[in-house]
């Protein structure tokens, strides 16, 4: 039995760290706050990434003035205003207060904070570096942020390629430290080649939200994305539908609204299609086929499967269904083939010698 009077070490929130059933069900622990709601709260880890130039810093802008105001962004509402700190490591203030006046409606209120690594001699300090953590943190409790956004991984995290988990995992004890003050935290990301986040399945697994952002369809520039999100924890069903948006300007102001529907992404869509032509018989073949790798197609049909182009396991039903045809016709070429008569030194009627098989 753990006495609270005696052992207050072991608590939290002021609740014994050990519950009993009866503990946990009788409702001890309110759930966080939302700040987006219904997908973003106090202490909750968000990532969002896509290609570079695509906007991805954009809609951090966007959703980091909405916040700060409160109000409405895509369907999405900010129940009550809350007080913003936003890293920016590429983005002169020069260049960011055009963008921030046209998302802001030009009123963007004190709790919004900007601290821009370019006017900074060294730029911003290293997320991985333990000195740089202890600035970070420093800072984040004098100005009693809310809501911390870091812009972008790739230049806040320098100490090598982010891709390597020894690059990445130092970062993490930082944003459980925040988590645990009820700091949440955004992070802008890039994509790779691929197009999936640069960086292991570890950097995501202590995340609350992941949003991947992509081109719909044939287009390759512009202002229309494919809005996605990849990890959803704390939605329910139709809350984590993907949506295809875009950024419009009107005068001298720019919001983002929802487009009409462009159809999926142009590559889960081609992947789609190979499947179902039942040509191929695996992930590997199609992954061939379409020059990439089987780790890509494999994350293309889960997105086919939460767009609702499959259904859960319509691919693989259909590689089986492929194999097992696949089989029966060797099996069938198998049984037409005429059995040769076994010659021995010359081909009967030819005159030509049989060589020896070769063990190459």
């Amino acid at each position: 039995m753990i006495s609270l009077e005696t052992d207050m070490a072991r608590t939290t929130d002021g609740r014994p760290l050990v519950l009993t059933g009866p503990d946990i069900l009788a409702g001890h622990f309110e759930p966080p706050e939302l700040i987006i709601d219904p997908w973003f709260a106090a202490g909750h880890i968000a990532m969002i990434y896509g290609k570079t130039g695509i906007g991805k810093t954009m809609l951090s802008y966007a959703l980091a003035s909405t916040i700060a105001k409160g109000g409405e962004l895509l369907g999405w509402t900010v129940p009550e205003p809350k007080r913003v700190l936003y890293f920016d490591a590429e983005m002169d203030p020069a260049e960011i207060e055009g963008r921030l006046r046209g998302l802001s409606g030009g009123t963007l209120p004190a709790e919004f904070q900007l601290v821009s690594g370019i006017r900074l001699k060294d730029g911003l300090p290293d997320l991985a570096d333990p000195d740089g953590q202890a600035w970070y943190e420093l800072l984040i409790e004098d100005e009693a942020a809310d809501v911390v956004v870091f812009d972008n991984l790739c230049s806040l995290v320098n100490g090598g390629s982010i891709s390597e988990d020894e690059v990445w995992l130092p970062v993490q004890p930082l944003l459980n430290r925040l988590r645990s003050k009820h700091v949440a935290c955004i992070l802008v990301h890039h994509a790779g080649k691929r197009g999936d986040y640069l960086g292991s399945s570890r950097m995501t697994q202590n995340m609350n939200s992941v949003i991947k952002l992509q081109r719909p369809g044939d287009i390759d520039a512009g202002t229309e994305l494919i809005l996605e999100f990849e990890k959803a924890r704390s939605m329910k069903g139709g809350e984590s539908r993907t949506m295809h948006i875009k950024l419009v300007a009107e005068d001298d102001a720019l919001h983002w609204e929802m487009a009409e529907d462009a159809g999926p992404p142009k590559r889960v869509a081609e992947v789609v299609e190979a499947i179902r032509s039942r040509k191929y018989a695996s992930q590997s073949e199609v992954a061939e086929a379409l020059g990439t790798a089987q780790s890509v197609i494999s994350g293309d049909i889960k997105r086919a499967v939460r767009l609702g182009l499959f259904d859960k396991d319509e691919a693989k039903t259909i590689f089986r269904e492929v194999r097992k045809a696949n089989t029966a016709v060797t099996a069938e070429d198998a049984a037409a083939t005429p059995v040769q008569p076994e010659l021995d030194g010359e081909t009967e009627g030819t005159g030509i010698e049989v060589e020896d098989e070769l063990d190459c």
